[in-house]
C-alpha cells in the first residue's frame, strides 16, 4: 500500500438510537424520560455537526441499533454507518478499532462519544497532532473520571476489566496501557453530560441551552 492509498485518518462517533429508558437515564432526577431522550438526540446531532465541519478527515457513525429511523435524518445521510457489535463498551470500541485499522488503510482512528458538547475542532486537531508525532494512544479525559475520546494507531487491548460508567475508567485504561509498556498521551479534561449537575454547562450552546434550566433544581 502506498502513502497515496492511505486515508488521512478516521473519527468514529459512537451513538445510541434515542430509545426512552435506554439513554441518559442518570439524568432522570432532573429530566423526565422523554426530555432526557430529547436531550440525547440534541447531543448526538450537536456532536455530528461539529464533525461535519472538519476538513480532510473522514467520519463514521458507530450506531446501535442500525435500523432505527433516527439515522435516516438528512444530517446523517452522507455519513457511513457502522453497526456496533454486541458486548460491553470496551468490547465494542476494541472491535471498532480492529475493523477500521485493519489493513493499514487508516493511519489512526479517533473514537468519540456523543455527550460532550465541549469537544471542538481545535481539541481534535491536538489529538491528530499527537498521533502524527508518534503517540500510540491518546485519551481525552472527562471531568467525571472517564474519557470523552480515545485514539489509537493500532488496536490495543486496554479495555478488558474496566468498570464502565465509574470514575475509575480513565485510571484503569491507563493502567492497562502501562502494563503493555505504553504511556498514554493525555489531553486537557472536558465536561460531558451524564449527571444532573452537568446540565448547567449547556447554557453555552444555543441549541442545548433549554436543558440547562433543569440543573438549578438539582443543585
Amino acid at each position: 500500500m502506498t502513502q497515496r492509498d492511505r486515508a488521512p485518518g478516521l473519527i468514529v462517533q459512537f451513538a445510541k438510537a434515542p430509545m426512552v429508558g435506554q439513554v441518559k437515564t442518570r439524568l432522570y432526577s432532573a429530566l423526565t424520560p422523554d426530555d432526557a431522550t430529547a436531550l440525547h438526540c440534541a447531543l448526538v446531532t450537536h456532536s455530528h455537526q461539529m464533525l461535519k465541519s472538519l476538513a480532510k478527515v473522514q467520519n463514521v457513525l458507530a450506531v446501535a441499533p442500525l435500523d432505527h429511523d433516527f439515522w435516516r435524518q438528512e444530517i446523517f445521510s452522507s455519513t457511513p454507518l457502522w453497526p456496533q457489535p454486541a458486548g460491553d463498551l470496551g468490547q465494542r470500541m476494541f472491535a471498532c478499532f480492529e475493523h477500521h485499522l485493519q489493513g493499514g488503510i487508516n493511519p489512526w482512528v479517533i473514537v468519540i462519544g456523543s455527550d460532550c458538547p465541549a469537544l471542538s475542532p481545535a481539541y481534535l486537531a491536538d489529538v491528530v497532532t499527537a498521533l502524527e508525532r508518534g503517540q500510540q494512544l491518546v485519551l481525552g479525559p472527562a471531568n467525571d473520571g472517564g474519557y470523552v475520546l480515545i485514539a489509537m494507531t493500532s488496536p490495543l487491548p486496554v479495555f478488558e476489566g474496566v468498570d464502565w460508567g465509574t470514575e475509575q475508567v480513565l485510571a484503569q485504561t491507563c493502567a492497562k496501557a502501562g502494563a503493555l509498556g505504553i504511556t498514554p498521551y493525555l489531553l486537557g479534561p472536558l465536561a460531558d453530560v451524564d449527571r444532573p449537575e452537568d446540565l448547567a454547562q449547556l447554557s453555552q450552546y444555543a441549541e442545548l441551552s433549554r436543558w440547562s434550566r433543569c440543573a438549578s433544581s438539582t443543585l
